[in-house]
Parts: structure tokens; C-alpha cells; sequence
């Protein structure tokens, strides 16, 4: 078998969700071994993902299985351009660099990325913290962020700027990273209690 890459995982996490989704778009699926682990905001993560990654997050990647620590790739924005540059069969995620297209789909990612840090602040809030700790005002304005957010995706939805289908004749037929992180975003706003 040829040599796979190592993708530390988690279920609960949009983040990694949208790395997982770029990997079956890119056809990529048979060279990523998924490594299921678990972190929390307020504990250590497994000593595996902290050789690669300093912050103890998820999804953190070792491209090789000779990887090092110092060849960890961590965060899905990364992730996600790194594989990009290997998708099968010119399978791409992102359009060309330095196109206005491509512009656009990494705004369209930042844009729902940015709610869903919201979205997960507000979750580890309610969830970790006493109910008497909790701070109503930070809350409030991360909630903020959530509600503006969505309404942006919205007026781009609308006017065919994100989730737009490709032409119906179009070779490649695979979502763009902008669109694969709002999907992830909706999962994620629906099972979140505010």
C-alpha cells in the first residue's frame, strides 16, 4: 500500500468535517488514514498531535508517514490548500491562483469559518463553564457575530456568490472550499442550542 497521510480527527468538529469533505472531493479518500482523537479547550491534547502542532488543535495532518513535528500542517484553511494541490484527476477545490474566483471561495471560507469560531466559542461558553461563570454580554456579541454572519452567506447565496452549481456540462463537478465550509457551518449551527 502506498504511503498515507495521517489526519487527526475528531466527529464533533466542523473543522475537521471540512477537511474530511475536501479529502472525498479531491478523491484523495485512499491516502488519508483518519486517526480518531479527542481535545478539549481545557485539557492537553494526545502527545501525538502536540509533537506537530503547539496548539493541541484538530485537524492536524502528517503528510508522510516519516512526517516529523516540524512537518505537521494544522488549521483547515492549510490543510485544505495543501490537498488541493494533490486532487486526483485535476480535481481542485480552489480555482487558479491569483484569479478573482479564487479570491472569492477563500472569502466565502473565511466568512463561514469566522461564525463558526463564533459559533464554537459560544458553544464551549454554555457547555464547559458553570452556568453562574457564564458571561451573557460575550455571549450576546459572539452571537452577534453568528447572526451577521449568516445573513452575509444568505445575500451571497442569493445573488449566486456561494453554493452557486456548476454549469450542468461543467468537467469538474467538485464543491469549492468556499461552499465545503458553509455546509459545515449549517451542520454545525444546527446542533448547537442558540
Amino acid at each position: 500500500m502506498a504511503s498515507r497521510m495521517r489526519l487527526f480527527t475528531t466527529p464533533t468538529s466542523p473543522f475537521v468535517r471540512k477537511v474530511r469533505i475536501a479529502v472525498r472531493e479531491l478523491g484523495l479518500l485512499g491516502s488519508v488514514e483518519e486517526i480518531p482523537s479527542g481535545v478539549l479547550p481545557t485539557h492537553h491534547a494526545n502527545a501525538a498531535i502536540e509533537a506537530g502542532n503547539p496548539l493541541g488543535k484538530i485537524p492536524t495532518l502528517l503528510p508522510t508517514p516519516e512526517s516529523g513535528p516540524d512537518d505537521a500542517l494544522f488549521g483547515s484553511q492549510v490543510i485544505a490548500q495543501y490537498l488541493n494541490d494533490l486532487g486526483v484527476e485535476g480535481r481542485r477545490i480552489l480555482p487558479a491562483s491569483g484569479t478573482p474566483q479564487r479570491t472569492r471561495v477563500l472569502a466565502n471560507e473565511a466568512l463561514a469559518d469566522g461564525v463558526l469560531d463564533a459559533v464554537v466559542l459560544v458553544r464551549y461558553e454554555t457547555w464547559l463553564r458553570p452556568e453562574a461563570l457564564q458571561w451573557k454580554e460575550w455571549i450576546d456579541g459572539q452571537m452577534g457575530k453568528v447572526q451577521r454572519g449568516l445573513d452575509a452567506i444568505e445575500v451571497r447565496v442569493s445573488s449566486g456568490a456561494l453554493l452557486a452549481p456548476p454549469p450542468a456540462d461543467a468537467a469538474d463537478r467538485t464543491l469549492d472550499l468556499g461552499s465545503i465550509a458553509v455546509v459545515c457551518l449549517l451542520g454545525c449551527a444546527v446542533r448547537v442550542p442558540h
